[in-house]
């Protein structure tokens, strides 16, 4: 067995750093591009897939998988995420 361990948003690889020497088995710990976007959630959706029969389990652990379509941003409770929006123009502005 192998563990592939994916960072949450805002994170990198580095977060794995004190688990991975506890598993005892092949270990890879990536990190993702777009951190803090939907960037890695769709990699992971296609790497997933791409790899069809290969992969026995997927764990999500504290993770907001937003439906298509959708950011995570927009599963926030409209009085939060609205004074969060123009910060998040600008990022996609700047990014």
């Amino acid at each position: 067995m192998s563990f592939v361990l994916v960072h949450g948003a805002g994170y990198g690889a580095s977060c794995w750093d004190e688990l991975v020497p506890l598993l005892e088995h092949d270990t890879l710990a990536v990190d993702l591009p777009g951190r803090g976007s939907r960037a890695g959630t769709d990699l992971i959706a296609r790497v997933m897939t791409a790899l069809g029969g290969r992969i026995r389990r997927v764990v999500l652990l504290s993770a907001v998988v937003p439906p298509d379509g959708t950011r995570v941003l927009d599963q926030i409770a409209p009085g939060v995420r609205l004074p969060t929006e123009p910060a998040t123009l600008l990022n996609r502005l700047h990014g």
